[in-house]
């Protein structure tokens, strides 16, 4: 596809337009792929984009290891690694993939992989409730992983069922794992059909 080197989510409502990187740029196509527009650039390639429907948000993570903001419709993105937490050495989160809930985008999450991570960090998945402005270590976090288990190490692929609203988890060494949907009393009542 010319202007596009990689095709990463699509936007779950409206056009369902595609959202893609190009090296650096952050694209996007409303055309099923056919022609792609720049929205940003980051300061360095792209590994992983999110989408989030309600705020026109973009969340990026890219080889810097730093996980990026952008917000329509200027889309200037803003560094919010400083907001992810450390891990038990006090070493900064390695952000390598994204991924929002497209029912209730405001829960964002983000995976590290990247040198140094062969050793058991504790801090290689993150959960956001409030669209990026805190997160909390699922890795290793006892009201998550049961004693002794690490909790998704690693991560290079992170997806969430649009259903069940829980959190899908690819390593590079340290297998699958699933995390079950934070509550959100809303989605429980939307569930259940009230308003």
């Amino acid at each position: 596809m010319a202007g596009c080197d990689g095709v990463f989510t699509a936007d779950p409502r409206g056009g369902h337009e595609l959202y893609g990187r190009n090296g650096k740029a952050i694209v996007r196509s409303r055309d099923h792929g056919l022609t792609w527009q720049v929205l940003t650039t980051l300061p360095a390639n792209v590994r992983d984009l999110a989408y989030d429907p309600a705020h026109d948000r973009v969340y990026a993570a890219a080889e810097d290891q730093n996980l990026y903001q952008c917000d329509g419709p200027g889309y200037a993105p803003v560094n919010i690694h400083d907001r992810l937490p450390k891990d038990q050495h006090g070493d900064g989160f390695m952000t390598s993939t994204l991924a929002v809930d497209p029912t209730d985008p405001d829960v964002v999450y983000a995976g590290a992989n990247g040198t140094g991570l062969f050793i058991r960090r504790s801090n290689g998945v993150a959960r956001s409730l409030d669209g990026g402005h805190t997160w909390e270590a699922l890795t290793d976090n006892p009201k998550y992983c049961p004693a002794g288990m690490t909790g998704g190490n690693m991560a290079s692929a992170l997806r969430v069922h649009p259903r069940t609203h829980e959190l899908f988890v690819g390593t590079d060494c340290y297998g699958m794992w699933r995390f079950p949907a934070p509550a959100r009393p809303h989605l429980t009542q939307r569930a259940a059909g009230k308003p």
